[in-house]
Protein backbone atom coordinates (compact mmCIF):
# COMPACT_ATOMS: atom_id res chain seq x y z
CA UNK A 1 0.00 0.00 0.00
CA UNK A 2 1.06 3.01 -0.81
CA UNK A 3 0.38 6.80 1.06
CA UNK A 4 -1.23 9.46 -0.62
CA UNK A 5 1.86 12.62 -0.21
CA UNK A 6 0.22 15.18 -2.06
CA UNK A 7 -0.10 16.98 1.64
CA UNK A 8 3.48 17.61 1.20
CA UNK A 9 3.25 19.54 -1.93
CA UNK A 10 1.09 21.99 -0.20
CA UNK A 11 2.99 25.17 1.00
CA UNK A 12 1.79 26.43 4.02
CA UNK A 13 1.93 30.66 4.51
CA UNK A 14 2.15 30.24 8.33
CA UNK A 15 5.91 28.48 8.03
CA UNK A 16 6.59 32.51 6.34
CA UNK A 17 6.61 35.58 8.16
CA UNK A 18 5.02 39.05 6.73
CA UNK A 19 8.71 40.23 6.53
CA UNK A 20 10.05 37.23 4.50
CA UNK A 21 6.97 37.40 2.24
CA UNK A 22 7.20 41.15 1.56
CA UNK A 23 11.18 40.62 0.87
CA UNK A 24 10.03 38.18 -1.37
CA UNK A 25 7.55 40.02 -3.40
CA UNK A 26 9.58 43.61 -3.60
CA UNK A 27 13.44 42.19 -3.77
CA UNK A 28 12.86 38.56 -5.25
CA UNK A 29 15.72 36.20 -5.06
CA UNK A 30 14.58 34.19 -2.39
CA UNK A 31 13.20 30.53 -2.48
CA UNK A 32 9.75 31.36 -3.52
CA UNK A 33 8.17 32.72 -6.65
CA UNK A 34 7.21 36.75 -6.16
CA UNK A 35 3.51 35.01 -7.42
CA UNK A 36 3.49 32.89 -4.92
CA UNK A 37 5.00 35.20 -2.43
CA UNK A 38 2.51 37.60 -3.50
CA UNK A 39 -0.15 35.01 -2.76
CA UNK A 40 0.79 33.99 0.42
CA UNK A 41 1.43 37.71 1.39
CA UNK A 42 -1.93 38.57 0.23
CA UNK A 43 -3.92 36.11 2.73
CA UNK A 44 -2.02 38.21 5.72
CA UNK A 45 -3.41 41.10 7.43
CA UNK A 46 -0.66 43.72 8.42
CA UNK A 47 -0.22 47.08 8.84
CA UNK A 48 1.40 47.83 5.48
CA UNK A 49 -0.87 45.63 3.36
CA UNK A 50 -2.77 48.57 1.71
CA UNK A 51 0.37 50.67 0.79
CA UNK A 52 1.95 47.14 -0.30
CA UNK A 53 -0.89 46.50 -2.73
CA UNK A 54 -1.72 49.77 -4.30
CA UNK A 55 1.97 50.14 -5.05
CA UNK A 56 2.62 46.69 -6.50
CA UNK A 57 -0.81 47.87 -8.76
CA UNK A 58 0.24 51.63 -9.83
CA UNK A 59 3.60 50.75 -10.47
CA UNK A 60 3.99 50.55 -14.64
CA UNK A 61 7.18 48.84 -14.29
CA UNK A 62 6.00 46.03 -12.15
CA UNK A 63 4.77 42.91 -13.69
CA UNK A 64 1.40 43.00 -14.93
CA UNK A 65 0.69 39.52 -13.39
CA UNK A 66 1.61 40.82 -10.01
CA UNK A 67 0.18 44.14 -10.76
CA UNK A 68 -3.39 42.31 -11.22
CA UNK A 69 -2.68 39.98 -8.13
CA UNK A 70 -2.79 43.42 -6.02
CA UNK A 71 -5.23 45.05 -7.84
CA UNK A 72 -7.90 41.80 -6.90
CA UNK A 73 -6.44 41.47 -3.13
CA UNK A 74 -7.42 44.92 -2.74
CA UNK A 75 -11.07 44.25 -3.86
CA UNK A 76 -11.20 41.39 -0.99
CA UNK A 77 -10.11 43.80 1.53
CA UNK A 78 -12.74 46.06 0.58
CA UNK A 79 -12.01 48.99 2.90
CA UNK A 80 -13.24 52.51 1.74
CA UNK A 81 -9.01 53.00 0.96
CA UNK A 82 -8.52 49.76 -1.22
CA UNK A 83 -11.70 51.29 -3.14
CA UNK A 84 -10.13 54.59 -3.84
CA UNK A 85 -7.09 52.67 -4.74
CA UNK A 86 -8.75 50.42 -7.24
CA UNK A 87 -10.60 53.39 -8.85
CA UNK A 88 -6.95 55.02 -9.18
CA UNK A 89 -6.38 51.87 -10.73
CA UNK A 90 -9.17 52.34 -13.75
CA UNK A 91 -6.86 54.79 -15.13
CA UNK A 92 -3.97 52.36 -15.95
CA UNK A 93 -2.87 51.13 -19.36
CA UNK A 94 -1.82 47.69 -19.01
CA UNK A 95 -4.74 45.48 -19.58
CA UNK A 96 -4.36 42.69 -17.32
CA UNK A 97 -3.66 44.99 -14.97
CA UNK A 98 -7.09 46.68 -15.31
CA UNK A 99 -9.02 43.30 -15.99
CA UNK A 100 -7.13 42.79 -11.78
CA UNK A 101 -8.61 46.12 -11.53
CA UNK A 102 -12.02 45.47 -12.29
CA UNK A 103 -12.30 42.28 -10.73
CA UNK A 104 -11.55 44.19 -7.30
CA UNK A 105 -13.83 46.43 -8.20
CA UNK A 106 -16.54 43.99 -8.67
CA UNK A 107 -16.06 43.43 -5.06
CA UNK A 108 -15.81 46.41 -3.71
CA UNK A 109 -17.21 49.14 -5.18
CA UNK A 110 -20.34 51.13 -4.53
CA UNK A 111 -23.04 52.54 -7.26
CA UNK A 112 -20.62 55.51 -7.97
CA UNK A 113 -18.56 52.73 -9.35
CA UNK A 114 -20.80 51.63 -11.81
CA UNK A 115 -21.03 55.02 -13.66
CA UNK A 116 -17.02 54.92 -13.53
CA UNK A 117 -17.14 51.87 -15.58
CA UNK A 118 -19.40 52.80 -18.04
CA UNK A 119 -16.30 53.97 -20.66
CA UNK A 120 -14.73 50.39 -20.27
CA UNK A 121 -17.75 48.43 -21.25
CA UNK A 122 -17.46 49.92 -24.42
CA UNK A 123 -14.14 48.87 -25.16
CA UNK A 124 -13.90 46.19 -27.45
CA UNK A 125 -12.27 42.77 -26.35
CA UNK A 126 -11.93 41.22 -22.83
CA UNK A 127 -11.45 44.57 -21.01
CA UNK A 128 -15.09 45.76 -22.14
CA UNK A 129 -16.36 42.14 -21.31
CA UNK A 130 -14.55 42.05 -17.88
CA UNK A 131 -16.28 45.47 -17.13
CA UNK A 132 -19.64 44.45 -17.99
CA UNK A 133 -19.21 41.30 -15.83
CA UNK A 134 -17.70 43.91 -12.71
CA UNK A 135 -20.98 46.13 -13.18
CA UNK A 136 -23.04 43.30 -13.37
CA UNK A 137 -21.63 41.97 -10.31
CA UNK A 138 -22.07 45.16 -8.80
CA UNK A 139 -25.86 45.86 -9.79
CA UNK A 140 -26.27 42.65 -8.00
CA UNK A 141 -24.61 43.27 -4.81
CA UNK A 142 -25.88 46.52 -4.46
CA UNK A 143 -29.34 45.16 -4.91
CA UNK A 144 -29.24 42.71 -3.08
CA UNK A 145 -27.75 45.28 -0.40
CA UNK A 146 -30.78 47.43 -0.48
CA UNK A 147 -33.19 44.23 -0.39
CA UNK A 148 -31.33 43.23 2.82
CA UNK A 149 -31.36 46.71 4.20
CA UNK A 150 -35.22 46.82 3.98
CA UNK A 151 -35.94 43.73 5.72
CA UNK A 152 -33.68 44.80 8.64
CA UNK A 153 -35.67 48.15 8.92
CA UNK A 154 -38.23 47.55 12.24
CA UNK A 155 -41.75 48.42 11.62
CA UNK A 156 -42.90 52.33 12.03
CA UNK A 157 -44.67 52.17 14.99
CA UNK A 158 -48.73 52.93 14.84
CA UNK A 159 -49.77 56.05 17.15
CA UNK A 160 -53.24 55.66 18.03
CA UNK A 161 -55.16 58.85 19.25
CA UNK A 162 -57.17 59.75 22.01
CA UNK A 163 -60.03 59.15 19.97
CA UNK A 164 -62.08 56.40 19.95
CA UNK A 165 -61.12 53.48 17.82
CA UNK A 166 -62.86 51.38 15.46
CA UNK A 167 -61.99 47.63 14.58
CA UNK A 168 -61.72 47.14 10.81
CA UNK A 169 -64.02 43.26 9.89
CA UNK A 170 -61.96 41.81 7.12
CA UNK A 171 -63.27 38.93 4.83
CA UNK A 172 -63.55 37.94 1.21
CA UNK A 173 -65.99 39.49 -0.69
CA UNK A 174 -68.11 37.00 -3.35
CA UNK A 175 -71.19 37.14 -5.29
CA UNK A 176 -73.28 39.45 -6.69
CA UNK A 177 -71.70 42.83 -4.59
CA UNK A 178 -68.54 42.06 -6.33
CA UNK A 179 -70.37 41.43 -10.01
CA UNK A 180 -72.32 45.12 -9.73
CA UNK A 181 -69.13 46.80 -8.55
CA UNK A 182 -67.07 45.23 -11.50
CA UNK A 183 -70.05 45.74 -14.27
CA UNK A 184 -70.85 49.49 -13.03
CA UNK A 185 -66.55 50.38 -13.16
CA UNK A 186 -66.34 48.77 -16.80
CA UNK A 187 -69.59 51.02 -18.09
CA UNK A 188 -67.69 53.84 -16.79
CA UNK A 189 -64.40 53.16 -18.14
CA UNK A 190 -62.69 52.78 -14.69
CA UNK A 191 -59.53 50.65 -14.41
CA UNK A 192 -59.65 48.02 -17.13
CA UNK A 193 -58.52 44.77 -15.73
CA UNK A 194 -60.04 44.72 -12.53
CA UNK A 195 -61.27 41.00 -11.35
CA UNK A 196 -63.43 39.31 -9.03
CA UNK A 197 -60.56 36.89 -7.36
CA UNK A 198 -59.21 38.63 -4.40
CA UNK A 199 -61.93 40.95 -3.47
CA UNK A 200 -62.23 41.94 -0.15
CA UNK A 201 -64.84 43.58 2.18
CA UNK A 202 -63.77 46.00 4.98
CA UNK A 203 -66.39 46.95 7.03
CA UNK A 204 -65.51 49.44 9.61
CA UNK A 205 -68.16 51.06 12.12
CA UNK A 206 -71.31 51.51 9.78
CA UNK A 207 -69.25 51.89 6.58
CA UNK A 208 -68.48 49.14 4.56
CA UNK A 209 -66.09 49.21 1.43
CA UNK A 210 -65.10 47.04 -1.36
CA UNK A 211 -61.13 46.84 -2.79
CA UNK A 212 -61.38 45.19 -6.25
CA UNK A 213 -57.47 44.40 -7.78
CA UNK A 214 -56.04 43.69 -11.05
CA UNK A 215 -55.36 40.28 -12.19
CA UNK A 216 -51.48 40.63 -11.50
CA UNK A 217 -51.99 42.15 -8.09
CA UNK A 218 -54.70 39.56 -7.36
CA UNK A 219 -52.03 36.65 -8.13
CA UNK A 220 -48.85 38.50 -6.66
CA UNK A 221 -48.19 36.36 -3.53
CA UNK A 222 -47.64 38.99 -0.23
CA UNK A 223 -43.79 39.76 0.60
CA UNK A 224 -42.66 37.14 2.46
CA UNK A 225 -42.07 37.81 6.58
CA UNK A 226 -44.90 41.16 6.33
CA UNK A 227 -48.03 41.39 8.01
CA UNK A 228 -49.77 44.37 6.93
CA UNK A 229 -52.36 45.62 9.58
CA UNK A 230 -55.13 48.57 9.85
CA UNK A 231 -56.61 50.30 12.74
CA UNK A 232 -59.05 53.12 12.23
CA UNK A 233 -58.01 55.70 14.89
CA UNK A 234 -60.75 58.01 14.08
CA UNK A 235 -63.37 58.00 12.16
CA UNK A 236 -63.89 61.31 9.52
CA UNK A 237 -66.38 62.54 7.78
CA UNK A 238 -66.83 62.24 4.09
CA UNK A 239 -67.21 66.04 2.54
CA UNK A 240 -70.61 66.10 1.66
CA UNK A 241 -72.24 63.95 4.22
CA UNK A 242 -74.84 65.04 6.79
Amino acid sequence: MTSDRRDGDMIDGRRYSVAQLRAAVFKGGGKLARPLALALLGRKNYAQKLADLRKLMLNEKEAPRLRNMAAQFLGQMGTPAALKALERGLAVKDELTLRGVLHGLGLAGTDKTRRALEPLKRRKGIVGRTAERAEQQLAHRTATSARAARAATPPALLRVGREPTLLIEVKPARGRPVSEALGALAKAGKIAGLVADGAASLRCGDRDMLFLFTRAAADAAPPAGRTVLGVVAAQERLEGEA
